[in-house]
Formats: structure tokens, C-alpha cells, sequence
């Protein structure tokens, strides 16, 4: 490691949690459209539009994870400033369609629970975001 700061290390940290946090939510997700789309076969993602958007989710979070895995570890080694803020801001994207889908898709009694999860990692998506602009001159 070089004698710079340690805003890419924290950056780096911040990234790999939220990109766990995607890989959990969106395998929750997708198992949950599965199981509907295996019980009503494909028009449950036609006529259920929870469920499509849950697919959607499920699946954009587990391509998100691998982009956020490869972001953290470029961060960590100060390599590649551009793919490292790409992998974070696809995290910050996949938490707002989150948010988004918290707010218009559960019902108003269950939203509570899901904004808990999902305003956090908004937030430290938008901190992590700021610690790997911050180190910029970090990177090679």
C-alpha cells in the first residue's frame, strides 16, 4: 500500500458491505419471484407487478454485487479510479430502485421495515461514493 490516505481503504470497506447487502436482498428477491412464478407460472410477472419488479431487483442486484466486488478490490489496490466509482454508483443506483420499490409496490403498514434497510445503504453508497472521489489523486 502506498503512504497515502486511508479514504480508498474505507471506501474500499464501505463498498464490499453494501456489495453483500446487495447480493442478500437481490437472492431474497429473486428466490421470492421464483417461488411466485413457479406457483403461477410466467403471468405471474405479467399480471403481478411486484413480482416483476422483484425479478428485476433480484437479478440487478446480483449483477450489481460482482461490479461492486471488482469496484472494492481496485479501491483497495488504487487502481482503476473510473471502474471503482462506476461499481459505486451502480450500488447507489440499485439502492434507489430499492427505495423506489419500498414506496410504491408494499404496502404502506410494511414499509417502515423495508426503509429501515434500504435508506442506510443509500446513504453509505452516497459515503463511499464520496470517500473514493475524495482520494482520487490516490489512484494510478
Amino acid at each position: 500500500m502506498s503512504n497515502g490516505t486511508k479514504f480508498p481503504l474505507v471506501a474500499s470497506l464501505i463498498i464490499i458491505a453494501l456489495a453483500f447487502f446487495c447480493l442478500v436482498i437481490g437472492v431474497i428477491a429473486f428466490s421470492a419471484s421464483l417461488t411466485e412464478i413457479s406457483a403461477h407460472g410466467l403471468k405471474a410477472l405479467h399480471h403481478f407487478p411486484i413480482m416483476f419488479m422483484q425479478f428485476i431487483l433480484g437479478i440487478f442486484g446480483i449483477i450489481v454485487f460482482a461490479f461492486g466486488l471488482a469496484s472494492s478490490i481496485l479501491a483497495l489496490r488504487r487502481r482503476h479510479f473510473k471502474i471503482s466509482l462506476i461499481g459505486a454508483c451502480l450500488i447507489l443506483i440499485w439502492s434507489i430502485l430499492i427505495n423506489y420499490h419500498i414506496a410504491y409496490f408494499v404496502p404502506y403498514y410494511e414499509r417502515f421495515e423495508g426503509f429501515v434497510i434500504a435508506i442506510p445503504i443509500t446513504m453509505f453508497s452516497i459515503l463511499g461514493i464520496a470517500f473514493l472521489i475524495t482520494s482520487k489523486s490516490e489512484f494510478s
